[in-house]
């Protein structure tokens, strides 16, 4: 057996290698044909929408949009800091976006609303308005009157008061306008175009209009009464200025007097002050340390007791007459020595009169020196007065810096107090000036006035046409893949492979008995051997040689993923197509539940069978009977209470087979379905060539996923799949790309 199963692993057909391109473009035409197969659902939703769309264009009412252009600028300066507040001039895009929330404010529109009376008019006011013809007949004809109602109101209208029940009304109102209006800027610009929308188009130039008129007055208004807050808060802060702008001055009055401080340069002439002593303590120093000098060198003088010297030092007019007095006296006693001696008389008057200046010179020189004395006690007095008053000067200046610096932060507080009050007084003078209104210049200005649109904005015929048209053409193209998602069943080759990636080998077409006139298909491909159905029989058998080359398959397994997918008429059809050729075939019911043969042909007997050989109750020649109808052989299943250790035995069938071999070119097994019966999974081991009946469209793409899943597992290879039971008349309707075999330019080479 191990051998039979190695040659039938070689002998398998090379698995078809899709190259990318080739699967895309496979997956591209499966795609076309898809919408092909569902054309007339696709055609059904894109009339069925593009009608609805056309009827609704129809009928819609036209809207008109008016247009309009306000431009922003600067033309009032900012008052003091508070440009926000007074100044009222947008500065940037996030003040223009400020604006445009303030035109589509609920106060503006309110304003408009009263102004051109549009709580009268039916488009804005849901009460005047009369119900639609559609809501009418819904709610008479068909009694829908609940559906089309609208969501109650919480709030309980017995509850609110009149004003209540009037704002209630006058807010949907609001809602109603301000849902049509619509603003926004420019880009890179100070500009902002605002449009309006309306069932007139008289009303929305009108409203658009009327709406930048109050938006502008409104500013005036704003301005105007911010410049008057400005003005009445400037005011009171001036007061507030003011007097603390003379309690300031008090203060720094009360602080001069009481530390003695005179307005102006009182530092300054302290500093003089301090500057004058110094010098004069400096010029009294230097004439104290002369007088100490003088003195000194007087002393000196005096207690040398030189004359000479006195003379030149002191300086003295009566020192020098007695100098000169007593030269003269000793000139005289000079002369008078040589001739008089000196004890004479004379001489001795001379010497005396001498001594008499000597004794004047030297109370003149004490004299001086008791005046150098008194200089110098003088001089020494003088500068102590001076030091004195220099300290004391010094500590009124120290005390006086202190005070200064007290008085300076006193003074700084009043000048900021004073400027403050400058400032405000000025943003006074501004505010009071902008009170005016004919003063005012508008910082925003209407550029393009609202004209009456001739032509309504909606609904836009065409492009809603021709969007209504595109949506239902991508509408039908997902409704026909959804339809296509929802079919489970296979309806083509390229289906088949892409899901098992196996050849298909051959496609068999449906034969109804209208079409096999009463017979069944084994029984029509004997009678019509030219027939479209007999040439999809033969050429599985061209496939599978040409699939094999040189070895073909001589053991083939016929099964399925489920029952009912008419391998048992495909088998019996293949034996006796392949017996018409000459060439010796059997074929071996291996399906014990659901035994087929029995029931086709008449004359066949129900045992001994297959089951008989498997358990040696009989031999092979025994269990093999002829086709009453062709020359090909069969082998029915056997006893339907069979023993599964029986049927589940590969070797005995394997040996069964091996004999079987030599007389026959192509034997056929109908084995049960791989996921019934477990002999299913067991069959496909000792055949040559497997292959997997798929029934046109029944077959789900899931179960025959499952079912390779589970023969793989199990190292049971399938060959190639059969296609059987094709509604080819379908297949070509929906194009599938597979019928074209059958019919157009070849059908003249079948009969019917």
């Amino acid at each position: 057996m191990d051998q039979r199963l190695t040659t039938a692993t070689q002998s398998e057909p090379a698995e078809p290698r899709r190259r990318p391109l080739a699967a895309l473009d496979s997956e591209l035409r499966e795609t076309i044909r898809s919408f092909w197969r569902h054309k007339w659902a696709i055609l059904g939703v894109v009339v069925l929408l593009t009608g609805i769309a056309v009827l609704y264009v129809q009928t819609a009412t036209p809207r008109y949009t008016a247009e309009l252009q306000v431009v922003f600028e600067n033309k009032t300066g900012p008052l003091f800091d508070f440009q926000a507040a007074v100044a009222g001039a947008p500065q940037d895009e996030a003040s223009i976006l400020t604006e445009i929330e303030v035109i589509r404010s609920r106060k503006l529109a309110d304003r408009v609303i009263k102004a051109l009376q549009l709580d009268q008019d039916p488009e804005f006011n849901g009460k005047l308005r009369p119900p639609s013809t559609l809501a009418t007949f819904f709610k008479d004809t068909l009694g829908l009157d609940l559906l089309l109602a609208k969501a109650p109101d919480e709030t309980d209208p017995t509850q609110l008061t009149v004003e209540e029940l009037r704002d209630k009304e006058n807010n949907k109102i609001i809602d109603a306008v301000l849902e049509d209006v619509q603003a926004k800027q420019i880009p890179r610009s100070r500009a902002v175009v605002i449009n309006f929308t309306s069932e007139s188009p008289r009303t929305a130039a009108r409203v658009l209009n009327t709406l930048s008129e109050l938006y502008l007055v409104a500013r005036l208004e704003d301005k105007f009464d911010n410049a008057q807050r400005a003005s009445s808060w400037l005011a009171g802060r001036i007061q507030v200025l003011r007097e603390k702008v003379e309690a300031s001055e008090r203060e720094i009055e009360a602080y001069r007097k009481r530390h003695g401080l005179f307005e102006g340069r009182a530092t300054s002439l302290v500093t003089e002050h301090v500057s004058d002593l110094s010098s004069k303590l400096t010029d009294a120093t230097i004439e104290r340390r002369a007088a100490e000098a003088r003195l000194a060198q007087v002393r000196n003088l005096r207690s040398a007791d030189s004359v000479d010297t006195a003379v030149q030092v002191l300086d003295s007019k009566l020192i020098e007459r007695f100098r000169e007095q007593e030269l003269e006296l000793e000139r005289k006693e000079a002369e008078l020595g040589q001739s008089l001696g000196a004890r004479h008389p004379a001489m001795i008057q001379l010497q005396a009169e001498r001594q008499r200046f000597r004794e004047k010179l030297q109370a003149e020189i004490g004299k001086i020196v008791q005046r150098a004395e008194n200089e110098v006690v003088v001089a020494r007095g003088r500068e102590a007065a001076l030091q004195r008053d220099l300290s004391s000067v010094k500590g009124d200046m120290v005390q006086s810096n202190q005070a200064s610096i007290g008085l300076r932060a006193l003074e700084r507080e009043a000048d900021a107090n004073k400027l403050l009050l400058e400032q405000f007084l000025a943003s006074f003078m501004q505010a009071s000036a902008q009170e005016d209104m004919r003063a005012q210049l508008p910082d925003a200005r209407v550029v393009s006035p609202a004209a009456m649109p001739d032509k309504p904005s909606y609904p836009r015929k065409v492009f809603v046409v021709m969007i209504a048209f595109l949506g239902s053409i991508l509408v039908g193209g997902l409704l026909a893949l959804t339809l296509e998602s929802l079919d489970a069943g296979f309806r083509s080759a390229e289906q088949i492979e892409s899901v098992t990636e196996l050849p298909v080998m051959a496609h068999v077409p449906l034969l109804t008995a209208a079409k096999g006139g009463g017979d069944r298909p084994e029984t029509f491909i004997l009678k019509r051997p030219d027939s479209a159905y007999a040439e999809a029989i033969r050429s599985l058998r061209t496939r599978l040689l040409l699939a094999f080359g040189d070895r073909p398959p001589q053991v083939l397994v016929l099964t399925s993923a489920e029952p009912d997918e008419g391998k048992s008429t495909l088998g019996l059809s293949l034996v006796r197509a392949q017996a018409q050729a000459d060439r010796r075939t059997l074929l071996i019911d291996a399906d014990f539940r659901r035994s087929r043969l029995t029931t086709r042909i008449p004359g066949i007997s129900a045992q001994p069978g297959l089951y008989e050989v498997l358990s040696g109750q009989a031999t092979a020649a025994d269990a093999i009977q002829s086709d009453p109808a062709s020359l090909a052989d069969l082998m029915v299943s056997g006893s339907s209470s069979a023993d599964r250790k029986v049927l589940g035995d590969a070797a005995r069938l394997e040996g069964l087979l091996a004999t079987l071999r030599s007389r026959y070119d192509l034997i056929v097994i109908d084995a049960p379905p791989a996921l019934a019966l477990a002999e299913g999974q067991v069959i496909p081991m000792v055949a040559d060539a497997t292959l997997l009946v798929v029934r046109w469209g029944k077959t789900r793409k899931r179960v025959v996923r499952y079912t390779m899943d589970q023969l793989t597992r199990f190292g049971m290879p399938l060959h190639g799949v059969v296609l059987n039971m094709v509604d080819v008349r379908k297949q070509a309707y929906y194009g599938y790309g597979d019928a074209g075999y059958y019919y157009g330019k070849r059908a003249k080479y079948y009969t019917s």
